[in-house]
């Protein structure tokens, strides 16, 4: 009997305790009720949409110059170092421009020194070709003139001739000329000498 007591007063704890639970998970559920998610989500919302406001304004200011760097890629691409030939015979030119028809520069021509000058005005090459002879001003002379200039000196000048007299090259590799080639021009040899060149 006595032992039938005590399993009656453990069950009544154990439902009393059951009861407690109910009223706590009770009111826990009433506190999850009146928590308004919506309003904080509202808040969240309004901290965050300056920000998407800043991104879309960044977007606006970069397009210009994402454009920019998108037309420079295309230029990179389609760039061919620029070639000045310097020399007044019109076969030489014209030979020059079929032994270099199919390398990837672009050939442009003066027929004397002062001509070239004027050219580089306006232009920058990558590399100059400039023959020894011609009227106005030989090749020597502008060949002194563009290393004598600051702006021109850097580029590499390679003097063409139909004369092999070696104290002439001395005298243009000590005036600053880059190499010598003797006429008549020759594919093989000028495409090699035009490309190590144009690589550095």
């Amino acid at each position: 009997m006595r032992r039938i007591a005590e399993l009656e007063g453990l069950l009544e704890r154990k439902l009393e305790l059951g009861k407690t639970n109910a009223v706590r998970m009770q009111q826990e559920i009433s506190k999850l009720t009146a928590y308004d998610a919506g309003q904080q989500l509202r808040t969240l919302g309004d901290a965050v949409q300056p920000m998407g406001q800043w991104i879309d304004d960044l977007k606006q200011q970069l397009a210009p110059h994402r454009q920019s760097l998108a037309t420079l890629q295309t230029l990179a691409q389609n760039f061919r170092p620029l070639v000045l030939m310097v020399d007044d015979e019109e076969f030489q030119q014209i030979l020059a421009e079929e032994l270099l028809r199919e390398a990837p520069y672009e050939l442009i021509f003066a027929s004397n020194g002062a001509q070239a000058l004027g050219v580089l005005r306006n232009r920058r090459p990558a590399l100059i070709l400039m023959d020894m002879m011609m009227p106005e001003m030989i090749g020597l002379e502008t060949l002194r003139r563009l290393k004598a200039s600051d702006l021109l000196t850097d580029i590499p000048v390679m003097m063409v001739t139909g004369q092999s007299d070696k104290a002439l090259v001395v005298e243009c590799l000590k005036a600053g000329a880059v190499d010598f080639m003797v006429k008549p021009l020759e594919g093989e040899v000028l495409l090699k000498k035009v490309e190590r060149f144009l690589a550095k």
